[in-house]
């Protein structure tokens, strides 16, 4: 069965009309950049809705680090001979994963590996931890 178009008199499309247009007084408005400086701190950091102190996790951590301190870009072990381009950010052997900056240290890729072997931190993917446990 084919569906009849319903045929609507002018003052009921006009009173469609109005009623579709709404609360239109924020279209275009266009926030200064003083504003959204305000508005990019007031959910940052500590401030943040999602913010959960020293409970979190590890990839949060390194985000923080990352954010915070910038991207690792030297070595700070003592007996590093060569210059590389990748580093990371370690966490030093018997400290906690923590917001303080002083439970970690900066290395390349290579020292960092050796380092964890040294203190038995075994890296294990996520894959293979599954079939493993």
């Amino acid at each position: 069965m084919e569906q009849k178009k319903r045929k609507f008199s002018l003052e009921t499309r006009l009173k469609m009309s109005l009623a579709k247009k709404g609360n239109n007084t924020r279209l275009g408005y266009k926030h200064t950049e003083e504003t959204k400086k305000k508005i990019s701190l007031s959910n940052t950091g500590k401030l943040s809705s999602q913010w959960k102190g020293n409970d979190i996790k590890y990839q949060a951590i390194h985000v923080w680090l990352r954010n915070t301190f910038g991207k690792a870009n030297k070595c700070e072990c003592l007996n590093c001979p060569k210059i590389s381009k990748n580093y990371e950010w370690a966490l030093i052997d018997g400290k906690k994963y923590e917001r303080k900056r002083e439970n970690f240290i900066m290395m390349d890729k290579s020292c960092h590996r050796k380092y964890d072997k040294i203190n038995k931190k075994q890296v294990v993917s996520k894959t293979v931890e599954k079939v493993l446990y």
